[in-house]
């Protein structure tokens, strides 16, 4: 069976050297880190979802630094590299890192809903859009650029047709879900901390809710589902809305 021309050009592109960067998006369920598990897998036979899957851009920073023609993937981008958050620390680092580290010859896979929500100068770098439709089907562009333009650079999505794949294999669906429910109910908790007001702590300083540990005293919190929970019941109470007399 031939393969997908989209599967053909990133290929024949990685052997020629260049560092592709992969943008897959869709709405939820549509099988978006699914298919990017199994093409990081298919491009990269060494792919370990410990190594070379990311929901967050400080890890994938890290571990660009020691690597070489691997697939490194971020899920869960909006996270980090949204338009709305253009400004932040991370979408400078990671533009900064793509643009810089061409030569490592790496595949970049990033998965997120929408591909306008991703951060304009990461918009400019994206060689491959690949649309989601159902679970293994997808429709795929090759992104042309005019690199002349003074403003963004313009971007042409160009349809190549579209893709039918396979589920990844099941060792590393399992470790994707282990990493899933670790890492995303972590990064639920980050924003929680953000969006609490600051606590004291036991040092006496304010630091963020669940700030652990202190970057003062070095004091740790034990962050569980039920002091979550209780925080909830604190909260979310009829109670709360009661007008006092």
């Amino acid at each position: 069976m031939a393969l997908p021309f989209i599967l053909k050009f990133i290929r024949e592109k990685q052997l020629k050297g260049h560092s592709l960067l992969i943008l897959i998006c869709g709405e939820t369920n549509s099988g978006k880190s699914m298919l990017g598990l199994w093409l990081a897998s298919w491009i990269y036979k060494q792919f370990d979802v410990y190594k070379n899957l990311y929901f967050d851009v400080d890890r994938f920073l890290i571990h660009l630094y020691v690597s070489r023609k691997e697939v490194l993937t971020i899920d869960e981008a909006n996270k980090h590299l949204d338009s709305l958050k253009w400004w932040d620390d991370f979408n400078n680092a990671f533009s900064m890192a793509l643009n810089t580290q061409r030569e490592k010859n790496n595949l970049y896979i990033v998965i997120l809903p929408l591909a306008k929500r991703l951060a304009s100068q990461h918009r400019d770098m994206t060689d491959v859009l690949i649309v989601m439709r159902n679970p293994g089907v997808a429709d795929t562009y090759i992104i042309k650029k005019k690199f002349g333009e003074f403003r963004d650079i313009e971007l042409k999505p160009i349809y190549v047709g579209r893709m039918f794949t396979p589920m990844p294999k099941d060792y590393l669906v399992q470790d994707y879900k282990d990493r899933e429910t670790g890492d995303k109910d972590r990064i639920l908790i980050e924003g929680i901390s953000k969006a609490c007001p600051k606590r004291y702590c036991i040092c006496g300083k304010r630091i963020r809710f669940f700030e652990t540990p202190c970057p003062y005293c070095g004091f740790t919190l034990e962050v569980t589902k039920d002091l979550i929970l209780k925080l909830d019941q604190g909260l979310n109470r009829r109670e709360v809305y009661a007008l006092n007399e």
